[in-house]
């Protein structure tokens, strides 16, 4: 059994494909497996895949239809033999001694549930910026992670990459991931995972290159947002976070009210005013949505404030108006 199963979903990343590919297999640590998951790709990717099957025996792929990025991280992950499994994005890379890092730490602290290490930003041209995760490194148990994120669960970084988790631990919070969430669908694993391990160590080092896409960020708040995934990630979150514990409510209060705007500010965006009006004004009729957003909440944003006040007093036009600038 490999220490490692890199799972790396891909659809449509021809152009990036062999990069993410390549730093895989350069690791100077060499006990892994790679699963790659074709996830209905239409562009070249399948055939660059097949490449590397050809050239490295450590390489699995799995074709499969079309279904999103959670579905194909749950067939990965479900194929996986490693100990700990490596979520890569198809269209990022990682550092020559990415395992390596990950494995010295896990070689000299036996059972660690997750290792985290900081990352890169890249933009599409491929300028870097140092982009500093956390604020905190080293081991952390039980007692540090309820001091330290607890009281702050969304100050710990939601993302996926740029850890490595125990098998078991993954798997069963992937699995009860709802496939139709495409928004969110990182945080709703990372976050109610960090209540129930027992011990994460941190690395300083910059070790995952993460790419982002300014055009497809704007873009994205262009579409309108799957208003089922929304709730499902919501009601997800009610259930597996222990709300009455540490201030976890009022925590979760200001989560659902954030995801709530911008949900609807994604309504406002796509729609004529009064197709977004009634979408809107159905949403905040949803028992879960309606339990919360008429809570008091801390919100540190300012617009944000503003934003769920419009939603609690159903002041449509101003969420109209917020919307133009979102």
């Amino acid at each position: 059994m490999p220490l490692f199963s890199v799972v790396v979903p891909m659809y449509n990343v021809e152009k990036y494909a062999k990069q993410c590919i390549e730093s895989i297999l350069t690791q100077t640590y060499k006990d892994f497996e790679v699963i790659l998951v074709n996830d209905g790709a239409k562009d070249s990717t399948p055939q660059i895949i097949n490449e590397y099957v050809r050239k490295d025996i450590r390489v699995k792929v799995i074709n499969k239809e079309n279904g999103g990025l959670v579905s194909a991280r749950k067939t990965g992950a479900n194929s996986a033999t490693g100990e700990y499994i490596v979520p890569v994005d198809g269209d990022d890379w990682i550092h020559p001694e990415y395992l390596k890092k990950f494995a010295d730490i896990i070689q000299s602290n036996p059972g660690l549930d997750i290792v985290c290490s900081n990352s890169f930003y890249a933009n599409d041209e491929g300028k870097i910026e140092i982009h500093n995760s956390y604020d905190v490194v080293g081991m952390l148990n039980k007692s540090d992670l309820a001091e330290r994120f607890y009281l702050d669960f969304l100050s710990f970084p939601q993302s996926q990459w740029a850890k490595v988790y125990k098998r078991e631990l993954y798997i069963k919070f992937q699995n009860q991931i709802d496939e139709c969430i495409t928004i969110g669908e990182d945080s709703v694993l990372v976050l109610p995972m960090l209540y129930e391990i027992t011990s994460l160590f941190v690395l300083p080092e910059c070790l995952y290159y993460y790419r982002y896409n300014p055009a497809s960020m704007t873009k994205n708040r262009k579409k309108e947002w799957s208003t089922e995934g929304l709730l499902a990630r919501l009601k997800l979150f009610e259930e597996s976070l222990e709300l009455d514990a540490y201030n976890l409510e009022i925590q979760f209060t200001a989560y659902v009210a954030h995801a709530v705007i911008n949900q609807c500010l994604s309504y406002f965006k796509a729609n004529s005013y009064f197709v977004a009006r009634e979408k809107t004004k159905n949403l905040l009729e949803n028992k879960l949505v309606n339990k919360y957003i008429s809570k008091k909440a801390e919100i540190k944003n300012k617009k944000e404030r503003i934003a769920k006040f419009a939603l609690k007093n159903k002041l449509y036009f101003l969420i109209k108006t917020y919307s133009l600038f979102w």
